[in-house]
């Protein structure tokens, strides 16, 4: 409007001047009109963005909320299954598959040269080790380094109260000699835990 009124009052003077002056000037108004639909735009698809980020931080909490459920339920599953397991009875009855599978990860690989260097920190009890156990018992994770007390651990653990126990047949930690793999009763045929005159079970035919 302004434009218009300065453009009337100025028709007839200097002509051509003004013509280039009002041309530039249109050609400015109409890029500043550009610039404030575009900054329009920018407003809209801000505010979009800041809805969908309030959407997707309901969507985060639904999501967290439903993970946490079932995870929950997963752990109370694994612990129903847990105790529906007779775990004392499968490894009396199937000492070879807990034997095969008792591998636990240790930070040493033991081989003969990690066995070289632990040989002065073992007991005298498990020197023997050093010569008489194949060492394919070890590479299949049977036994296992424990560092904090200076000796080979058993990997077949079935007993809590015997994790600290030497077993006389192995000479490995961890067990007694009645549950070691090594051990056959001669009354019931297994390792089952207990002296043969202690066992009530007869051997399976």
């Amino acid at each position: 409007m302004l434009l218009q009124e300065l453009n009337n009052e100025t028709k007839g003077k200097d002509s051509h001047t003004y013509l280039d002056l009002y041309t530039d000037i249109h050609t400015l108004a109409n890029r500043m009109n550009q610039i404030n639909n575009e900054i329009l735009d920018v407003k809209d698809m801000l505010k979009n963005t800041k809805e969908e980020v309030k959407r997707l931080k309901k969507c985060l909490k639904v999501i967290s909320a439903h993970k946490q459920v079932l995870v929950d339920q997963s752990e109370q599953l694994f612990w129903k299954f847990q105790n529906l397991l007779p775990v004392e009875q499968l490894h009396r009855d199937a000492p070879q598959f807990f034997w095969n599978r008792s591998a636990v990860a240790d930070p040493h690989s033991i081989n003969n040269e990690f066995l070289n260097q632990i040989a002065p920190l073992l007991p005298t009890s498990q020197q023997s080790l050093l010569h008489s156990t194949p060492l394919y018992k070890f590479r299949n994770g049977r036994a296992r380094w424990n560092k904090d007390k200076g000796h080979l651990d058993s990997t077949h653990c079935p007993h809590e109260e015997y994790w600290d126990a030497q077993c006389n047949l192995c000479k490995l930690y961890g067990h007694i000699q009645w549950n070691c793999p090594q051990h056959c009763c001669l009354n019931c045929g297994t390792n089952c835990g207990k002296k043969p005159r202690q066992c009530k079970n007869k051997k399976s035919k």
